[in-house]
């Protein structure tokens, strides 16, 4: 197996492991409902909706780089 081709088989693993992470936030943020008390809050700490939604666009960013690179290499094998 060429070196090419073990990076390309590393690319290929790497995209669907950030695409299933991305998947994962997805439903997390779908997930996230909040919680009424009546009484007032604080803000204590980070939203977990907005936390989730953040690292699915950040797992489907780097993912849709190495999409790119992935095809941008395999033209040139070509």
């Amino acid at each position: 197996m060429t070196n090419r081709s073990k990076l390309i088989m590393s690319l290929n693993k790497k995209i669907n492991r950030l695409l299933q992470e991305a998947e994962t936030w997805r439903t997390r943020a779908e997930r996230v409902t909040p919680y009424l008390t009546g009484m007032p809050s604080g803000g204590h700490g980070e939203n977990p909706r907005e936390l989730a939604i953040c690292r699915m666009v950040d797992c489907e960013t780097e993912a849709k780089y190495l999409i790119e690179q992935l095809c941008k290499l395999k033209r040139e094998t070509e």
